[in-house]
């Protein structure tokens, strides 16, 4: 079943893109370039609020280990 899902969120991840790639309507030099423009900002300040509330929150290095 995990494998089916992986698959899934594969299928269903190219699909959105290549839709988002679709509807900017660009030539093929500016597509990729806007298109990769597009996905920095969407995926960067994500990934940094995520480094800082870990920081925030001082989650240790392995947290299984006992103390």
């Amino acid at each position: 079943m995990g494998r089916f899902g992986v698959l899934i969120f594969f299928v269903h991840t190219s699909y959105a893109l290549m839709k988002s790639l679709d509807r900017m309507n660009l030539r093929r030099n500016s597509l990729f370039l806007e298109f990769y423009i597009r996905r920095a900002f969407r995926i960067y300040p994500l990934s940094v609020l995520c480094v800082l509330a870990v920081c925030a929150v001082r989650v240790p290095v392995n947290s299984w280990s006992p103390k």
